[in-house]
């Protein structure tokens, strides 16, 4: 057996290592931090220089005259804010840091962490293919719905139908609206991340959001086609729609890293 003073030195080793790590990780977390604010900076810096570009450009087009672009020259270009290269050095500093000391010398690895993606980056094809699919189901379970209710010679009365369903129906349609927005801000160059103080590099896109919207309108649809069949297989119709909010419920706690945990749990932040 081993000696207790053994063990309780081996216990220590390990509470000390765990220590350590979770310093480590603090330590990445205020880097990470620090460098998002620089860049934010940074994009300011080049934010003002480019709208006192683009208006005194607007200027002379306007008025047929250069007396915009020679102000541009004599004010703007000579201005501490445009010629001033300190947050330049600080970022690249930032980076030569973080890559060398908490990440051994792996600079793509640090960069990985470090970066911070543009609102337009490239989405992934999967995200794109199970949108696609998705609505893709979702129109063949409506023209599935709708054939059953022409041909139908069960009475189904529409009210409770919409009563029943309406609460699911709203949730999938606000999201697929919200989705929208997002799409029409980032077309239109609105940072919708920073007014609304979001993570720059963990969001959900628009195409996320119509993911979402059109995986909850599958299961909306599914129930629907499923109350209107349950006369027919002798099933209680009144379970489709419970079903329905459980699924949606069950969908927001899930606790594992899967189905966009960190926007769920941003949301549930949010909501408590």
């Amino acid at each position: 057996t081993t000696p207790p003073l053994f063990q309780q030195t081996k216990e220590s080793q390990k509470k000390q290592s765990r220590k350590l790590l979770k310093k480590i990780n603090d330590l990445k977390l205020a880097f990470s931090e620090f460098y998002l604010n620089l860049v934010l900076l940074q994009n300011y810096q080049t934010l003002n220089f480019t709208g006192f570009r683009k208006i005194l450009k607007k200027h002379d087009k306007l008025l047929n005259t250069s007396a915009g672009n020679q102000w541009r020259q004599d004010n703007v270009d000579q201005a501490r804010f445009y010629t001033n290269k300190e947050v330049d050095k600080l970022i690249e500093k930032t980076e030569n840091i973080f890559a060398n000391v908490l990440e051994d010398g792996n600079r793509s690895r640090a960069m990985k962490r470090l970066r911070v993606p543009p609102l337009n980056a490239q989405q992934s094809l999967w995200t794109t293919f199970r949108v696609g699919f998705y609505s893709g189901l979702l129109i063949i379970l409506c023209a599935a719905l709708l054939i059953k209710l022409i041909h139908s010679n069960d009475v189904i009365k529409f009210n409770y139908l919409c009563l029943l369903f309406r609460g699911p129906f709203y949730i999938w349609l606000f999201i697929f609206l919200l989705g929208i927005n997002v799409y029409g801000w980032r077309t239109s160059g609105v940072n919708h991340v920073l007014i609304f103080e979001l993570d720059p590099r963990d969001h959900i896109s628009e195409q996320h959001l119509f993911e979402v919207s059109f995986f909850f309108a599958v299961i909306w649809a599914f129930a629907l086609l499923g109350y209107s069949f349950a006369t027919t297989f002798n099933i209680d119709g009144n379970l489709f729609p419970l079903a329905t909010v459980i699924l949606f419920i069950l969908f927001l706690i899930n606790p594992t890293k899967t189905f966009r945990h960190t926007a769920r749990f941003w949301l549930l932040r949010v909501l408590v």
